[in-house]
């Protein structure tokens, strides 16, 4: 194994140590010629042409998550979730706060909204789970599962460029196909927080939904260090996520601004690098490589962890 400064380490030997040289170079260089952008795609055999659209993306989620809240138990319900401090109970009746918010915006039910919290992501929900904790015989399951599935359907019914209206959501204004980005992400976060809380194993995610998230975490990277109060501005790297669902990307990491020659190259898993951009996996904890410039690699990195929180 060789370390890069600051404690990367990496093959030295075999094919993977040929692919990671060769990244390396291209992170230092001008755009990678054709051969050098193949080898980078071996890597990642299912790439973002098998992405779903993020209105099937948010369904197959919703569906995901509605299949184990049916499972639950009482006991279930009132296991401890460590995120919030709630048990599972509180965690779905956030959800369900977050869908009666969305479907508001969407135009389809009224919200009694909060301007004061509206940026607030958890704390807009605050009110509506200590509602339901202080009454157990509220069905919070079959709340989120029919708040959802009103969404779903009204989505489906939605033209593409119906879908791409700009809403406003958290106060952030944007598109509603950015929104359900958002939504899968912490629907499918929190579906692995209540697993965690209850004895389950995570939930398996097929490469096509991962492909879409992946598609949007990337993107996402300068409004992460924008959010932080970084400075990414006329840099760029390479991210390239293995597995299933992965792909490659030339990242500015300037808030607008269009990728330049990267100056590293980040590789990691496409689940790992999913985790991490919901916050679910800490920096220390995540097999990254880091090649090039490790201070831009970093930096990458910081801008990452941007959704559900």
């Amino acid at each position: 194994m060789s370390t890069e400064p600051g404690g990367a380490q990496f093959p030295t030997t075999g094919p993977r140590a040929e692919v990671i040289a060769m990244l390396a170079a291209s992170a230092a260089a001008p755009p990678p010629s054709p051969l050098r952008e193949r080898v980078v795609q071996a890597l990642t055999p299912r790439s973002r042409s098998a992405r779903l659209d993020a209105v099937d993306a948010y369904a197959r989620t919703v569906e995901s998550m509605a299949r184990l809240l049916g499972e639950l138990s009482d006991t279930d319900l009132n296991a401890p979730v460590s995120t919030y401090g709630w048990p599972v109970r509180g965690l779905i009746a956030h959800l369900a706060d977050v869908e009666a918010y969305f479907g508001s915006r969407l135009g389809l039910w009224d919200y009694a909204l909060d301007p004061s919290r509206e940026s607030d992501h958890v704390g807009l929900t605050v009110a509506a789970v200590n509602a339901a904790l202080e009454n157990e015989t509220t069905d919070v399951a079959a709340q989120w599962a029919a708040r959802a599935s009103s969404i779903v359907t009204h989505l489906r019914a939605l033209s593409d460029e119906e879908r791409k209206r700009v809403i406003t959501f958290n106060i952030l204004t944007t598109r509603i196909t950015g929104v359900l980005a958002a939504r899968v992400f912490e629907i499918w976060t929190h579906e692995d927080d209540i697993r965690h809380a209850i004895g389950r194993p995570t939930c398996e995610v097929e490469p096509e939904r991962l492909a879409m998230m992946a598609a949007n975490a990337v993107p996402a990277i300068p409004l992460g260090l924008l959010l932080n109060g970084a400075d990414g501005a006329g840099q760029t790297v390479r991210v390239v996520l293995t597995g299933e669902g992965g792909g490659t990307w030339s990242q500015p990491l300037g808030f607008g601004e269009t990728a330049g020659v990267p100056s590293a190259t980040i590789i990691v898993d496409v689940v790992d690098f999913c985790r991490f951009a919901a916050q679910r996996v800490e920096r220390s904890d995540l097999a990254v490589e880091v090649l090039g410039d490790l201070t831009t690699g970093e930096l990458a990195l910081a801008g990452a962890a941007v959704f559900a929180a």
